[in-house]
């Protein structure tokens, strides 16, 4: 059984929206403090925007859930294996996946356009390689995969490791990585200021700067004239 948020909504909105087709918790509830602490973990991705996959199967050991988010200019991908027999009832407070499992993957702004670059047929793909993980994106006949080895902090052994996007979450994961790339970096709030007709933060400083050039010329016009008035005196 799948169930996804649609990206089609805003970023701000898909984060509130996500909320409602979550099946169970995927994180449990930390203080303010130890969720800064652990933020490059990954331990609490809930309030970020997002949208999620929730692939579950009568055979535990083949389902999962994948979140694809974006904190600032970073690009979040995290799957869930899991966590036993498919809940049957709805109000069931059981964690349907386990975090102590997860596999999570930070990609910077930089991969991000290049996702981006693959989604629009720029490039064929985009590799990705640190020492958490080495991992390329790329399309396939019916969307997308990244795919590639990841190393667990408890393991000298890399594991390999895939999750594809495929028909409409293909769909889904396009219109996301462009809003994400959108806001990461600042398009979204230029056509604001745009539209509402405020200057841009550049005029702003080219201003400051025409204002700052203006004394110094009306400085060295004083100059040049009290010059030439000292040399016709001399003469």
């Amino acid at each position: 059984m799948f169930r996804f948020v649609s990206a089609r909504l805003p970023l701000a909105l898909v984060a509130a929206s996500s909320l409602r087709f979550q099946s169970s918790p995927a994180t449990s509830a930390m203080n303010p403090n130890r969720r800064n602490q652990n933020r490059r973990g990954f331990t609490s991705t809930s309030s970020l925007p997002k949208f999620e996959i929730h692939d579950v199967r009568d055979d535990p050991e083949h389902g999962s859930m994948t979140r694809v988010s974006v904190d600032g200019k970073h690009l979040l991908v995290s799957q869930f294996p899991q966590l036993g027999p498919r809940n049957a009832d709805p109000n069931d407070t059981t964690p349907q996946f386990d975090r102590e499992r997860r596999i999570s993957m930070r990609f910077r702004h930089i991969d991000l356009a290049g996702f981006v670059s693959v989604v629009e047929d720029r490039v064929p793909s985009h590799h990705v390689k640190n020492n958490a993980f080495d991992m390329e994106f790329e399309k396939t006949a019916k969307g997308y995969v990244l795919k590639g080895q990841v190393h667990r902090s408890n393991s000298q052994a890399n594991e390999e490791w895939a999750v594809r996007f495929e028909n409409q979450f293909a769909v889904t994961m396009e219109h996301f990585l462009e809003s994400a790339l959108t806001e990461s970096f600042g398009f979204a709030q230029h056509q604001r200021i745009l539209a509402r007709g405020d200057s841009l933060p550049s005029d702003s400083i080219k201003s400051n700067q025409d204002r700052n050039r203006n004394p110094n010329r009306n400085q060295n016009r004083r100059r040049t004239s009290g010059n030439s008035n000292d040399d016709n005196q001399g003469n």
